[in-house]
């Protein structure tokens, strides 16, 4: 096969790929929980949508985000519930946030230098432990189409 018809090919699947999706499965297990159940997660791209369904020993919920309506809705699947979050709410939720933290920070120059730096070491989340990933080959020498 000459090279053009390869780039061909491989240009047709591209587009058939990214006009179809992409889904992507996942699996997490607590390593240190031997008692867990590994919580799956399933990732669904599309053009203009993304949805990520997550399941868990005590949880079942999907995120649903749609770019043509610039909304996302979170569904608890266990209490039949869901939120819907507009981007009006995110830059609230954002502004809000960033107004806390002047004023926390505003609040902490009037403390002691001590006690202000104890409250600010507080504040800063500690660096988590890496967790370590593995990764499991799950199908060998399978065949698609041709």
């Amino acid at each position: 096969m000459n090279i053009k018809k390869q780039i061909l090919i491989a240009i047709a699947v591209m587009c058939t790929v990214v006009h179809a999706g992409i889904i992507m499965s996942s699996q997490f297990l607590d390593l240190q929980d031997k008692k867990a159940k590994p919580m799956t997660q399933t990732t669904i791209l599309e053009k203009d949508m993304i949805r990520m369904d997550m399941k868990a020993d005590k949880s079942d919920m999907s995120i649903i985000f749609r770019g043509d309506k610039e909304l996302f809705w979170m569904i608890d699947h266990k209490k039949k519930s869901y939120t819907e979050i507009t981007k009006e709410d995110l830059e609230a939720i954002q502004k809000a946030a960033e107004e806390a933290i002047a004023g926390i920070q505003e609040a902490m120059k009037e403390l002691p230098s001590g006690l202000s730096s104890k409250l600010q070491g507080m504040m800063q989340p500690e660096p988590e432990e890496k967790s370590k990933l593995i990764y499991n080959k799950v199908a060998v020498d399978q065949k698609v189409n041709q």
